[in-house]
């Protein structure tokens, strides 16, 4: 009996050798765990991201801190449901955008604004696990505040642009003929007319004649003239047409030419 109660104590001691090393790695991991996830934590804090975990059944599971202020969340509001909670931003739908995101695995994104008036993009995808098997959704929300009211002022821009250059004419020339502008808007004779020519090289030879009468009208009466789609309007300085401008109502057909002999002298 001595002898196995020797042996049995020499297999406890080895046993609780064993437990040492056992409780000892334990120990290592749980520390390098623990500085994971305060590497991790740091990390998203640094990052300022406004990220919340919901499960499957649309209970909060964990949120970032840059998240508590836009979802008015609180630590003991893990494990609720998040359509309980009223957040900053108007998104009365939310409970079904995320279950059509678990239910077809897609990303859904949206542009939302705040209580505010700030603009962001919420986007909300399936959260897998490491087992590749989905448990709930992912919610993030960015700040793209600077950039739509970027686009909305360049688009209003582009716009007042647009508007400016319509009321422009298509051509600005002197009383001779000879062009000084060519609208943007190419249409009519500035299609084939470029600044520094005249106005009979982008027309057909047969209607020059034609156009130089109306010209000559302008020069002569100080009035607006035409010329088939094309309407003639004096500049004038101190009583004299100094130059006139040139509006198309449509796009007739041009082509670039020498101006005849009879329109040379």
């Amino acid at each position: 009996m001595n002898e196995e109660m020797q042996t049995a104590k020499e297999e406890l001691q080895a046993a609780n050798e064993e437990l040492h090393s056992v409780n000892d790695e334990l120990q290592r991991r749980n520390a390098e765990l623990g500085d994971a996830y305060s590497d991790l934590n740091n990390m998203i804090r640094s990052l300022d991201v406004m990220d919340i975990v919901v499960d499957g059944q649309l209970r909060i599971r964990r949120f970032t801190p840059a998240a508590q202020k836009m979802f008015n969340l609180i630590l003991a509001d893990v494990g609720r449901p998040i359509v309980d909670i009223k957040p900053q931003i108007d998104l009365p739908d939310l409970a079904e955008i995320i279950q059509d995101v678990v239910k077809r695995l897609v990303v859904n994104d949206r542009e939302v604004q705040d209580s505010e008036g700030r603009w962001y993009l919420l986007r909300v995808r399936p959260y897998r696990t490491a087992s590749m098997t989905i448990d709930g959704a992912i919610l993030s929300l960015m700040d793209i505040d600077n950039q739509k009211r970027a686009t909305t002022a360049l688009r209003q821009s582009d716009e007042t642009w647009q508007s400016l250059m319509s009321e422009l004419p298509n051509l600005v020339i002197d009383p001779v003929g000879r062009i000084l502008f060519v609208s943007r808007k190419l249409v009519d004779p500035a299609k084939t007319a470029g600044i520094g020519s005249t106005i009979y090289e982008a027309i057909e030879q047969g209607d020059r004649p034609a156009l130089k009468k109306a010209l000559e009208e302008v020069r002569e009466t100080g009035r607006e003239s035409t010329f088939k789609t094309l309407v003639i309007s004096p500049v004038k300085c101190g009583g004299n047409v100094i130059g006139m401008t040139v509006i198309g109502r449509k796009q007739p057909e041009f082509r670039n030419e020498e101006p005849g002999p009879e329109l040379a002298a």
